[in-house]
Formats: C-alpha cells, structure tokens, sequence
C-alpha cells in the first residue's frame, strides 16, 4: 500500500496509508510533492487530492447505472403500455 506523509496547519506531522489499488498510484513516483486532503477536526483522516482517487469509483458506478437506467427505461414504457391497453390481463 502506497504510504503517504503531510503536516497540518496546526504543525503536526503525520503518514498515511491509501486504501485502494497501487495502480491508481502508478504515476506517482517516491517524493512527489502531493496535495493532501484531511479534516482539521480528525487530520489522521487523509486522502490524497487527485481525481482519479477521489472520483473514480463514483464515476465509474454513475455510468454503469446510467447504462442501466438507459436499458431499463424502454422495458418498463413498453410495460406500461402494455397494462394500458390491456389492463385486465
């Protein structure tokens, strides 16, 4: 796991580690000056400032459920009106 370190406003030192796969980090090399994202209120709780990282796996999910959605739409209109013009069957 990639492992990162940041200091606070408040002059506190800390490391982190990431959750996610290396290969979101592969153009990252050792020392890379990083943004880092962190709570004030819990600054143990970090995330590193990228894209990919933070926007990735709610991208990824909003298109897999738009492509859903896009499928399912014409299924369901077709069963409405299908009840419609035959509403006791």
């Amino acid at each position: 796991m990639p492992v990162f370190s940041y200091g606070t406003k408040a002059g506190e030192n800390l490391a982190g580690t990431t959750l996610l796969s290396s290969r979101y980090y592969a153009h990252f090399t050792p020392g890379d000056k990083v943004s880092v994202l962190y709570n004030p209120k819990h600054p143990s709780v970090a995330y590193i400032n990228s894209f990919e990282i933070l926007w990735g796996g709610p991208f990824i999910l909003s298109v897999v459920g738009a492509i859903f959605t896009l499928i399912g739409l014409p299924v369901i209109r077709r069963t409405i009106s299908s009840w419609r013009k035959h509403p006791n069957s």
